[in-house]
């Protein structure tokens, strides 16, 4: 014990000695290691800051890139879902192309769900609701129009094939009567025959007009259907349009956006209107619209 307490005062006499300059040496060595620590410290932190700030701008830079790939993709899909809903009329298209599109478009539009926000994802779905009924419904009708279609050109092939035996039997008549040869029982045989094609081409031409003439009235009364459910479809397109533009932060004048395009919207009607006018015109002056 008397040990320790003499270590202790001969330890605190050589502190005694040390001089002055040599503690301020140390106090200021001691100062300057506490800064450079605090240095350092706040040095690492606003590195670390940085760092997290990079890899956010990074992981955001990355976000938005794959949202414009799934919108610009999804645009493209509208686009031509749009066109194909009035492309639908043209009954020379074949329905596999239309199918193969709408399965391609639908899988387009439901990349939208992975990256798109509640409001983006809401709009798309209004959108595409009313596309899909629309074009379920114009499909059904196009249906029995095809069918009426294919009906026709098999009369075509009919008519063609009794005439070209009619004229054959005709000319087989001909050349007997010239020959000199005839006999009543081949003459028989070929006037029946030229009979038989005569009234089954005269039958089939009968069919081919009735369901001509059905056909160009319900295929005018489709086409029409067409562009209605493309304009009223058009009518929820903004609101998709708006949402997607304010999620990738492309900013622009909603308000203006939408009235023009409304007021597109509406000149497209009447040109459209003015047309069918024309045509309906047309159809019953037998006048060309100008």
């Amino acid at each position: 014990m008397q040990n320790d307490q003499e270590t202790i005062i001969l330890a605190v006499n050589l502190i005694k000695q040390i001089p002055d300059v040599v503690w301020a040496a140390i106090i200021a060595c001691a100062l300057t290691s506490i800064g450079v620590f605090f240095t350092n410290r706040n040095s690492r932190i606003q590195q670390q800051a940085g760092l997290r700030h990079d890899s956010e701008q990074r992981d955001r830079e990355r976000e938005m890139s794959l949202r414009r790939d799934v919108y610009l993709k999804a645009t493209e899909a509208i686009t031509k879902g749009q066109n194909f809903l009035i492309r639908l009329a043209n009954l020379d298209i074949p329905s596999q192309a239309f199918d193969d599109d709408y399965r391609e478009d639908a899988a387009s539009l439901a990349k939208i769900h992975i990256v798109a926000t509640n409001e983006t994802v809401q709009a798309v779905l209004t959108y595409s609701q009313y596309f899909r009924n629309a074009f379920l419904e114009l499909s059904l009708k196009r249906v029995s129009l095809l069918a009426r279609k294919n009906r026709i050109e098999v009369l075509d092939s009919f008519i063609e094939q009794t005439a070209q035996k009619g004229k054959y039997y005709l000319e087989q008549i001909g050349v007997k009567v010239l020959e000199g040869t005839i006999d009543e029982r081949v003459w028989k045989i070929l006037n029946d025959n030229f009979q038989f094609e005569s009234e089954q081409q005269d039958k089939y031409e009968k069919e081919r007009q009735q369901l001509t003439a059905i056909q160009q009235k319900e295929q005018m009364e489709f086409f029409k259907l067409c562009m209605e459910r493309f304009f009223s479809i058009s009518e929820y397109l903004p609101l998709a349009v708006i949402a997607v533009r304010n999620e990738l932060e492309l900013s622009f004048d909603e308000e203006a956006y939408l009235g023009l395009y409304k007021e597109n919207l509406e000149k497209s009607r009447i040109v459209f209107n003015n047309f069918l006018r024309e045509a309906e015109y047309s159809n019953q002056s037998g006048i060309q619209p100008a």
